[in-house]
């Protein structure tokens, strides 16, 4: 779950989420499943976050990276690759596909932002 202040009201939010990789500098991966315009997005584009829990756990030091179209490709395979079920799920709930190329990938990747936190 990702805790972050509201753009227009300031106000301390909490949004669960899903992740969908870890890096290899270990940080945790997710994707905005109703894109660009999501506020808990948005939200991030405007200041950092304020905390991230994992589990029952709550990070304070955390910081949010906007992943590259590229990167995010691959990061997504790999979780179709381990979550063949959930990935149908969440792209058809996304109103997204891709043929499985690295190219298709990338442009469905356009349109739905992913961001990376490290926990410091």
């Amino acid at each position: 779950m990702v805790e972050h202040r509201g753009r227009k009201s300031g106000a301390t939010r909490r949004t669960v989420l899903e992740v969908v990789a870890r890096t290899d500098a270990g940080e945790w991966v997710v994707v905005a499943g109703y894109g660009a315009k999501s506020d808990w997005y948005l939200n991030l584009r405007a200041a950092d976050p304020q905390a991230l829990w994992l589990g029952a756990h709550r990070h304070a030091d955390v910081r949010a990276r906007f992943v590259a179209d590229e990167e995010a490709a691959v990061l997504i395979a790999g979780y179709e690759e381990r979550h063949p079920r959930a990935a149908a799920i969440l792209f058809e709930a996304m109103g997204e596909s891709n043929d499985g190329s690295a190219e298709s990938r990338e442009e469905m990747m356009a349109s739905i932002p992913m961001v990376a936190f490290e926990v410091r």
